[in-house]
């Protein structure tokens, strides 16, 4: 893991999602408050940066920056099914400042 950038709390403030790599490759994370375990969310192997919560907490958005495209995406909060942001997020969320 490398210098760590953005951090964003989880609604239920269990959870903290961040994204840690080098210059040329990023990656989200997140660790748990309680136990400190540390999970990687995407592993893309591009610019996955500025992570934010959906309004519950099951996904997270992010910036994906690769090949010269700045792109908005999700994941699940477990990392399963990374893709293109489609304007609506878990729990009702749209865009906003607390979900980009």
């Amino acid at each position: 893991m490398g210098g760590t950038g953005w951090t964003s709390w989880s609604p239920d403030g269990a959870r903290v999602a961040f994204d840690s790599g080098t210059a040329a490759n990023r990656e989200v994370w997140t660790i748990d408050v309680n136990t400190g375990e540390r999970k990687q969310i995407t592993r893309i192997g591009a610019n996955a940066s500025f992570p934010g919560w959906s309004p519950d907490g099951t996904q997270l958005s992010f910036y994906l920056y690769r090949g010269g495209t700045l792109e908005i995406w999700v994941v699940g909060a477990d990392g399963r099914a990374a893709e293109p942001f489609d304007g609506d997020l878990a729990g009702g969320g749209g865009v906003g400042p607390d979900t980009l």
